[in-house]
């Protein structure tokens, strides 16, 4: 088996691992702070909850720049057994928790030592053939949104079995085995050049973020493609939380509803799995960009539909079709960063992208939360949609200045 296949596959193996230790305890923190940490009022447990996952991606946000530099430097590999073992260090903290600050605290910890998801996108762009990273950035997604449907039906069902506390433990030995498969069997081809001079010295090398962030922003597309990826993830992070609210509003029925609810939230995720492989193929024939620009219009027409239909059944189909499109829609930004990155500074760039992501999945919920008050659930939802228009009409202004639409859909044809 060729090398770049047998790390896609490692990789996706371990980030279904990594994502399944996330969501193993993400239904549960409520009911940890209720029956555990004495947290009782049902205002502070949702203070407390949106606090604590706020702080992962929080500091996930401030220290992706720094191991994009660092792995710049030395090797991505070693980034992602580092992240890999400190997560599992700090799951395994959790269990001596004693109080919801405790907790609030080694989440923080926890995205400190976290990005391994983020990590695994430069070491699949710097490891594979040109021709083949769509296909293997999209193959070690399916892994990555594996991990986000059947972890929390895995952690249910432990739940009920061993507990809270002792799902801590499995999560953290989930992580610590993702690190044990990276670091005996994914194999680093392309290696930084190693730098001799010191960080404290190296005029080029110092940890100065600011005028790094400018150095790649001269690239005139990656700020697009940052503002793009932002887009995504607040788009979708806006939505998501009050998706049971929702679908409780169509259902009207109490017969079934959890499992109505449980569907709506994993079909995208099951469709994302089967196409993400497929459309990632597909970029590496016609470019990553008219992917991302098809996946970008197909997010806005799902989306719209989701806040128009008021039969649960259409909702579900809307909800399938749009993880059609999402599957094209990460790859094909990872791609295009690493094709328009500056030379050596490729992790460093993913790390700022990164940090766009995590920006996106911090102000999301807080902000939809405040509009659905305003504006109701159904608004949001056709904000995102909108949003996700406005994404297509950036990538349409910087990276097809003269084609029109007709040519582009003519280039997909003939792909």
């Amino acid at each position: 088996m060729e090398i770049w296949k047998r790390n896609m596959y490692i990789l996706s193996i371990a980030q279904f691992l990594v994502m399944s230790a996330f969501s193993l305890i993400i239904p549960f923190v409520p009911v940890y702070l209720k029956n555990d940490l004495g947290v009782h009022a049902q205002a502070d447990i949702q203070l407390w909850t949106g606090m604590i996952f706020g702080a992962t991606f929080l500091s996930a946000f401030l220290f992706q720049p720094i191991w994009g530099k660092i792995a710049d430097r030395t090797s991505r590999k070693t980034i992602l057994i580092r992240s890999a073992i400190g997560m599992a260090f700090a799951t395994f903290l959790m269990t001596y928790s004693t109080a919801a600050w405790h907790l609030l605290v080694l989440r923080f910890i926890l995205g400190i030592f976290g990005g391994f998801i983020p990590a695994s996108s430069p070491f699949i762009t710097m490891n594979t053939p040109k021709e083949k990273i769509g296909y293997a950035l999209g193959g070690a997604q399916s892994g990555a949104y594996a991990g986000n449907i059947f972890g929390p039906l895995i952690g249910g069902i432990l739940g009920q079995w061993i507990g809270f506390y002792k799902i801590l433990y499995v999560s953290s030995a989930m992580l610590l085995i993702s690190g044990v498969l990276i670091l005996f069997f994914l194999i680093e081809l392309n290696k930084p050049e190693p730098n001799n001079l010191p960080l404290s010295t190296s005029k080029n090398s110092r940890f100065n973020f600011l005028s790094e962030l400018r150095e790649i922003a001269k690239k005139p597309l990656i700020g697009a493609l940052f503002m793009v990826g932002f887009l995504i993830q607040f788009s979708t992070m806006s939505t998501s939380p009050f998706l049971a609210t929702y679908v409780e509003s169509m259902w009207n029925n109490d017969i079934f509803l959890t499992t109505i609810i449980g569907l709506s939230v994993s079909i995208s995720g099951f469709s994302i799995i089967i196409f993400s492989p497929i459309l990632g193929r597909k970029a590496d024939q016609v470019g990553p960009e008219i992917i991302l620009f098809i996946s970008l219009l197909g997010n806005f027409i799902c989306y719209v539909a989701q806040a128009l239909v008021s039969s649960i059944w259409l909702f579900l189909i809307a909800r399938f079709l749009m993880g059609v499109f999402i599957g094209g829609l990460l790859p094909s930004v990872v791609s295009l960063i690493r094709k328009h990155a500056p030379e050596k500074m490729e992790s460093l760039t993913f790390g700022y992208y990164h940090s766009a992501l995590f920006l996106g999945n911090l102000i999301g919920p807080l902000l939809g939360g405040y509009l659905s008050g305003i504006i109701h659930i159904k608004g949001v939802i056709f904000l995102a949609g909108l949003l996700f228009l406005a994404n297509s009409l950036i990538l349409k202004t910087h990276l097809f200045k003269q084609e029109s639409y007709v040519s582009l859909l003519m280039r997909v044809k003939k792909g």
